[in-house]
């Protein structure tokens, strides 16, 4: 009898007591994005001009695609945390 009295008492005290939420950052580990190998950093001493100017063409690409894959690993932690 006793005991039903004590639990009882317990579940009145469920409505007194506040809720408080507390932001907990949490670590975000993104793939980890491989740097591609340069053409500009491939080439011969003696290149002329024309494929000088190859190389650094298909670096432009190249450096395009690396920051856009970049970006997507930094855009995923960025939604992880708009979802908490």
């Amino acid at each position: 009898m006793i005991a039903l009295g004590l639990l009882g008492g317990c579940s009145t005290l469920a409505g007194f007591l506040p809720t408080i939420r507390v932001p907990v950052p949490t670590p975000c580990d993104p793939p980890k994005v491989e740097k591609p190998a340069w053409p500009v950093d491939n080439l011969a001493d003696g290149s002329n001009v024309f494929e000088v100017a190859r190389a650094l063409w298909a670096e432009v690409e190249l450096r395009e695609g690396y920051e856009e894959k970049l970006r997507a690993a930094v855009d995923g932690c960025r939604k992880e945390l708009e979802k908490k």
